[in-house]
Order: C-alpha cells, then sequence, then structure tokens
C-alpha cells in the first residue's frame, strides 16, 4: 500500500510512502523526484524537526498558477526564497504538517478549517466528525458565522438520515445536540443547526460553502421545552437575556451558554438586572446558567457572598451596552 499525497496544484502526487505495519498516523513520506517540500512558520522560515507549519510545495509538478484568477494566484503561488532563480515559485498547500525525527512529513490538518471562537481555536473538521456520528446524521459541515451584532456564532448543518426523514425537525435537532453533548466540550458544541435536503456542491464536488453561509438565517436553536417565566423576576431576567441575546423567546431552563452568551454578555445582564433593581452576580450568572437556577442561587445566597459585585464595567463594554440599547 503507497500513500500518495498532492494538491491537483502541483499535479496531484507530490509526497509518498510505502505503509507497511505502523503504530499511529501515517505518514505523507518525502518527496518524490524533482519535488520540494517546506514546511515553514508565518515568517517563511523553516521550522525544527517535530513542529508544526505550513507545508509548502516546488519543483517541476508545480502549476503555473489559476486560469483567470490572478489574485487567487498571487495569494498561493508565492516566490520561492530557498531558490536562486528569481522566477521560482512555491505553492501554499493550507495544509498544517510537521517533520518526523526519521525525516518523514505527518499531515496534521488543514489550517483554512481552523477557526477561534470565543477565545478557543477550534478544528472544524473535528466538529463534523462528532456530528457525523450521531445516529440521524448521514451528512454534515460546520462553520463559524458572523452575527449582525458583531457575535461569532457556531452553526451546524445537517442531511438526516433516510430512515430518520419522517423525524420533525426539532426532536431531531434536540437528539442530535445531546449526543453532542456526551462527545465535544461546551466551545465546540453548535447552538445552531439547519436541516438541509442535501448538502450543497461545488462544481468541483466539495461542500459548498458560500451557499451554507447563505442559508444560516434558517438556523434553529437547540432547545429543550421551554418553560415560560411565570414571577415578575423571571420575566425581568428573561426579557434582559432576550434582548441581549436577540432571542425571541427564552425559558427559564434555558443553559445561558448553549444559546450563545458568553462573557461579555453577562456583564450586560448583570448591568441590566442591577439597573432594573435586580440583584445578581457575575458569579452566580456563570455558576448557575439558567433563571430558575440563578434566582433559586440569589434566594440562598447569605450577605457575605452577596457581597461580591461584578467587575467594573470597562469603557469598552459600555459602549457596547448603550449600543446595544439604541
Amino acid at each position: 500500500l503507497w500513500n500518495v499525497y498532492g494538491p491537483t496544484e502541483t499535479t496531484i502526487w507530490s509526497t509518498v510512502m510505502a505503509v507497511e505495519e505502523t503504530e499511529g498516523p501515517i505518514s505523507i513520506g518525502r518527496p518524490i523526484a524533482n519535488t520540494r517540500v517546506y514546511i515553514l512558520d508565518s515568517r517563511q522560515e523553516p521550522v525544527p524537526i517535530g513542529v508544526p507549519g505550513e507545508l509548502y510545495l516546488a519543483g517541476d509538478g508545480l502549476a503555473r498558477g489559476y486560469l483567470n484568477r490572478a489574485e487567487l494566484t498571487a495569494e498561493k503561488f508565492v516566490s520561492d526564497p530557498f531558490r536562486k532563480e528569481s522566477a521560482a515559485l512555491m505553492y501554499r498547500t493550507g495544509d498544517l504538517a510537521r517533520y518526523r525525527s526519521d525525516g518523514n512529513i505527518e499531515f496534521l490538518c488543514r489550517l483554512d478549517n481552523q477557526v477561534k471562537i470565543r477565545g478557543f481555536r477550534i478544528e472544524l473538521g473535528e466538529i463534523e466528525t462528532a456530528l457525523s456520528d450521531c445516529d440521524l446524521v448521514q451528512e454534515s459541515a460546520a462553520m463559524v458565522i458572523e452575527e449582525a451584532s458583531g457575535e461569532s456564532e457556531l452553526i451546524a448543518y445537517l442531511v438526516l438520515r433516510t430512515d430518520s426523514s419522517s423525524v420533525e425537525r426539532t426532536p431531531a435537532i434536540e437528539a442530535v445536540s445531546g449526543e453532542l453533548e456526551r462527545r465535544l466540550p461546551d466551545y465546540m458544541r453548535p447552538n445552531r443547526f439547519v436541516i438541509l435536503d442535501s448538502m450543497p456542491l461545488s462544481p468541483a464536488g466539495k461542500v459548498d460553502r458560500k451557499v451554507l453561509s447563505a442559508l444560516s438565517g434558517e438556523a434553529q436553536l437547540a432547545r429543550r421545552n421551554v418553560v415560560a417565566p411565570t414571577t415578575a423576576e423571571e420575566r425581568l431576567l428573561a426579557e434582559i437575556w432576550s434582548e441581549v441575546l436577540h432571542v425571541d423567546r427564552v425559558g427559564i431552563e434555558d443553559d445561558f451558554f448553549r444559546m450563545g452568551g458568553n462573557s461579555m454578555h453577562v456583564h450586560q445582564i448583570v448591568s441590566r438586572a442591577n439597573l432594573a433593581g435586580l440583584t445578581v452576580t457575575t458569579r452566580q450568572v456563570f455558576a448557575h446558567r439558567t433563571i430558575s437556577r440563578i434566582l433559586e442561587a440569589k434566594r440562598n445566597t447569605t450577605s457575605a457572598e452577596m457581597a461580591f459585585q461584578p467587575p467594573p464595567i470597562t469603557r469598552t463594554v459600555r459602549r457596547l451596552f448603550r449600543a446595544d440599547a439604541e
């Protein structure tokens, strides 16, 4: 068995490895004849053995560029600083790789599928793998979409299995969300889902993420049965959450962070509640996460605990709070 790696831009094959008995990830081997491989950091300097970097390819197999795509060609086909010829180019694969101690190369992941959301760096491929492992899911894709509010939102796009086509969408989303709770940490779990009849594909047969992005407005929030607020305090907090999180209905058992809340939202929630005469703390929101549990904790809070006040509102938070209120 031969493991042969390479993109179309280098006429398909660039490295090769004879696969024999092995433990751990299979290497993509070494360059084929007349091909050069570089693993470089963000400054296009070679990285040491074992350190991840972007994989670049050069040599006789390199294409001239993309037909009628001058900007994309300039972005991907860059000058080769390791050759004397001024016209020598190398191709940025967008793949993260590293050299092993034996000189072979290990492919790690795609760089363009790595995103950062709420301070965490996330590999979208890991989320898509977890989604595809769910019982109801046939195909899946995950994307980070920037909402009108400026917040980044993790959205999952699903094609359900044919034998589950009769399942209603809302219960299906709840079932998938429940499975993800067992498979992924909280910061990697999508809050919103779009159910599709089929996954949109580009002419090259790959998932068309531009089409998916346009469908983000159809995303549904993964929620259990909404328990309506009944007391004045519950209704006040539900109204504040609805305004801050841009959600139509908020139940007293809805998880603040599962609805897309983050630490900046917590400051806004606490500030608005305190201005309205309802004293809650950032600690309570972070620890208890739902309106019912926050208010229960508030009722059980000792006077010493109530002495804890939220940190001073910074100029940035105050500006966001004012803009959001307007």
